[in-house]
């Protein structure tokens, strides 16, 4: 996957405007994508993939991203995400 590419599943899933299904698709695309290389476009699938994973999990709408399937803030979700790396 290119660099265009990521642009343009982050543009149509994972912008301003998310839902559910978008963030799913997008999730699944990325992946697909081996981010074991060391490269500029691997590099960009993974943050793409964690961006997408960790808005798939934040069932509200919060600052300028928007969930249309979670209009409103959800006070829950007032904390941060964090993924942890199992060796």
């Amino acid at each position: 996957m290119g660099i265009d590419e990521v642009r343009r599943v982050n543009w149509e899933y994972v912008g301003i405007l998310r839902s559910g299904d978008g963030l799913r698709k997008a999730v699944e695309l990325y992946e697909r994508v081996n981010t074991t290389i060391n490269s500029r476009e691997s590099n960009a699938v993974l943050v793409s993939y964690l961006t997408a994973y960790v808005a798939l999990l934040r069932t509200e709408s919060r600052g300028t991203h928007y969930r249309v399937d979670y209009p409103d803030k959800d006070i829950n979700w007032r904390r941060r995400i964090y993924l942890g790396v199992i060796s």
